[in-house]
């Protein structure tokens, strides 16, 4: 499994993983004093497989000991809880999101 940087545009890369040579998922990230990951996204084929988590692990280790934040639908249960098994806590929300974090921000 390998995360590999595609592109970028300013503090944002854009990711592909890949499971041999096959695109089984994609993320944005904003790199600054934080990881911020965007459109997180397993290819429905791929889901329920492992992916999802290998995923995480790859961004996790790419972070260092730098926070990863994201932002997650209020109504989207099961990626709320799939990043909570990963150690993510609520931060902050607004009207229709929840932003969580790894990490408490300074």
């Amino acid at each position: 499994m390998q995360l590999k940087e595609i592109g970028s545009r300013n503090y944002w890369r854009y990711y592909n993983l890949f499971d041999e040579d096959k695109v089984v998922g994609c993320v944005y990230i904003e790199h600054t004093n934080k990881l911020f990951l965007s459109n997180f996204l397993i290819d429905s084929k791929y889901r329920d497989k492992g992916y999802g988590s290998s995923m995480m692990n790859l961004i996790l280790e790419l972070a260092g000991d730098k926070p990863v934040v994201l932002e997650v639908e209020k109504d989207n249960e099961e990626a709320i809880q799939f990043y909570k098994k990963f150690g993510f806590f609520q931060i902050d929300e607004t009207e229709t999101r929840y932003r969580y974090s790894n990490k408490q921000l300074s």
